[in-house]
């Protein structure tokens, strides 16, 4: 009897450690990072039925809006046209995600494409980084600097050897 309970303490010890284990890598930051940061609506399927592109180019130009902004400490605000509801989120696994708004209620959430995608009893809404296409940008306008310098250096290195050659 006394063998079978320490096999029994040693699994339960061993089954709270897996869990433990478990439990914490699906919100390390690696799996938290892709989260991170606001999202402006993109699309949304209610009841069923996809908006149009231009209810989506309507809402997006409303001050207002419809983001969402997933912070570091674990808390959410999503605005709704104006109406703020703040929760907690968490992430479940790579890519995989919930936020548990006030009265309990969870909404899943996955990175999907580059889009944050929440699901909540069916419907469903698709965001974009806010500033992922300043970043972009920001990137194609960095290369085209470097592409004008290289050229400018080349003209300066041609009209160098010309005086050069003129020189002789």
């Amino acid at each position: 009897m006394k063998r079978l309970e320490k096999i029994l303490v040693l699994v339960s010890c061993a089954l709270v450690a897996c869990l433990t284990i478990v439990g914490c890598s699906a919100n390390k930051p690696e799996n938290r990072e892709a989260f991170l940061g606001t999202w402006e609506i993109a699309a949304m399927t209610v009841d069923g039925e996809e908006s149009s592109e231009e209810d989506m180019l309507f809402i997006r130009a409303l001050p207002e809006g419809v983001s969402i902004e997933l912070r570091d400490d674990g808390t959410y605000t999503l605005n709704l046209l104006g109406d703020v509801d703040e929760g907690s989120w968490e992430a479940t696994g790579e890519g995989t995600g919930k936020l548990t708004a006030p009265g309990g209620s969870d909404m899943e959430m996955t990175i999907d494409g580059g889009e944050l995608v929440v699901t909540d009893r069916g419907d469903v809404m698709r965001f974009e980084k806010e500033d992922a296409d300043a970043e972009e940008g920001g990137a194609e306008e960095d290369e085209a600097d470097e592409a004008d310098d290289a050229e400018d250096a080349d003209d300066t290195a041609d009209d160098t050897a010309e005086a050069e050659d003129d020189a002789e």
